[in-house]
């Protein structure tokens, strides 16, 4: 892939307590152990990271209500519960609208420092030029603040572009995935 979840793991891992959401189809052994290989010579840090999978829609919003306190929110892969379980795009759309809503409370009461959502996105190629769209549409794309973008190079070199920001302007960092984790070049 692209580097998504090695740069979310990383995140995880630098930060004093974090909580890791995976919603991809039993993906959480996998994450424990890249998180596990990434630590090695530290495995006390893995103590300060929560992990729970979520497989559908109903679980998400159980574990959502039910979070414990930390600095860093992620949920891995949001696309792969919305997108699957609900065609009716309204109703897809104001659950998004109350994810949003429900988010911005914890972190005005819980103090969480940073919530990183990642999605994918589906490329349209009826175009002269290939347009990429967030994987659960616009209404999703109207709920973030702050939206950055993710590629990977043929040679392997991968980049993180601030894509849209109320309060920066757009910038890229290159960096690689290693088997410590994501490191800048």
């Amino acid at each position: 892939g692209t580097g998504k979840t090695q740069l979310a793991l990383s995140l995880c891992l630098q930060a004093e307590s974090s909580v890791y959401l995976s919603l991809s189809n039993n993906n959480l052994g996998k994450i424990s152990q890249r998180l596990q290989q990434m630590c090695c010579s530290s495995m006390d840090k893995l103590q300060s990271i929560w992990t729970r999978g979520c497989t559908n829609t109903d679980d998400f919003w159980e574990v959502v209500h039910t979070l414990p306190s930390c600095r860093v929110l992620i949920v891995d892969s949001i696309a792969d519960i919305f997108r699957h379980e609900t065609t009716n795009i309204p109703q897809r759309s104001l659950q998004f609208f109350r994810l949003v809503q429900h988010l911005r409370r914890l972190i005005a009461t819980q103090h969480i420092q940073t919530v990183l959502i990642l999605n994918q996105v589906s490329a349209n190629f009826n175009t002269s030029a290939t347009e990429w769209t967030p994987a659960l549409g616009l209404s999703w794309s109207h709920c973030v603040s702050v939206r950055y973008q993710v590629d990977k190079a043929a040679n392997g070199c991968r980049s993180l572009t601030l894509a849209h920001s109320p309060n920066h302007a757009p910038h890229t960092l290159h960096f690689q995935v290693t088997q410590s984790g994501s490191v800048a070049l």
